[in-house]
């Protein structure tokens, strides 16, 4: 399976290659905890897809500090690395940010669409050191999530 190719969604997010850079950090800095996260989306609108992944990604930036990243890297999947963690719990409380964003009704147009947010946590290095394993690791713990219902964060 390859590496996921990020996708910065326009005008929002970070580029590809900021995201890859922030990856390429992890693997020089030696600090302890870092987490990479993974997410699905559901929502039902079909005109108003990119509208609503641009109001998400909005949402998710709320969420995370200067010094982290979040990036589109295909479908309604973001990633969020999030830099200079003390310790898991500071993982555990931006993903209830970001659960409690992503739960408020998004207003498109005239209708208002609801979506619910499955989020996988996974810690460099203390997890994996290889990045290909480190998105696995996200995806895998985002289905335990999933598995535990709607607006979930797992590992």
């Amino acid at each position: 399976m390859n590496e996921p190719m990020p996708i910065a969604l326009p005008e929002q997010g970070e580029s590809p290659d900021q995201i890859l850079q922030q990856i390429g950090a992890l693997k020089r800095e030696d600090a302890d905890w870092k987490a990479g996260k993974v997410w699905s989306l559901v929502y039902y609108a079909d005109e108003t897809h990119d509208k609503l992944l641009q109001e998400a990604a909005l949402r998710i930036r709320t969420c995370i500090r200067e010094v982290d990243v979040v990036a589109r890297i295909g479908g309604d999947e973001f990633t969020v690395i999030l830099n200079e963690l003390t310790d898991e719990r500071q993982a555990e409380e931006v993903a209830q940010k970001i659960i409690g964003r992503i739960k408020e009704p998004f207003q498109l147009g005239t209708e208002f669409v609801f979506v619910t947010a499955s989020i996988g946590i996974t810690f460099y290095p203390n997890d994996t050191t290889d990045i290909g394993r480190l998105f696995k690791n996200a995806d895998q713990a985002m289905y335990v999530a999933k598995g535990k219902g709607r607006n979930c964060f797992g590992y």
